[in-house]
């Protein structure tokens, strides 16, 4: 197979590793990683102005927060995964927090039914656990 048109490439990577292999510095002792540097290097072979970069993963958070996901999925039924970019702060910065007390004076105050404290409350209390609907 043959790259045609593909002239000048840089090619950036946050693993020091692959790019120490790539440029010969390292040896690639994994035969999988064998396989996968002997394929680079025939593509590589075929660029006439190829260069190469380390990137610190301190530089590139995006690449070390998608690959810390990737390493946590555990089977191949994980085949979605959702990311969700929080842009405030989950607490007030100021002010005062609800914060729910389990004490002989929360006991007295009463909760909607509705409200999401409600199960926690009655659980903590008398150790009542809600049936699964």
């Amino acid at each position: 197979m043959r790259l045609s048109g593909i002239h000048d490439v840089r090619l950036t990577s946050n693993s020091q590793l692959i790019i120490r292999q790539i440029d010969g510095t390292y040896q690639a002792s994994n035969p999988c990683l064998q396989r996968y540097l002997q394929l680079a290097k025939h593509y590589i072979e075929q660029i006439p102005n190829i260069t190469f970069r380390h990137l610190n993963r301190i530089n590139n958070s995006y690449a070390d927060a998608l690959a810390f996901i990737a390493s946590m999925t555990v089977g191949p039924e994980a085949t979605n995964v959702r990311i969700e970019r929080v842009l405030l702060p989950s607490i007030p910065l100021e002010g005062n927090m609800d914060i729910l007390a389990v004490d002989s004076v929360a006991q007295e105050e009463s909760l909607p039914e509705d409200d999401w404290r409600t199960p926690i409350m009655k659980y903590l209390t008398n150790g009542y656990l809600p049936s699964i609907s």
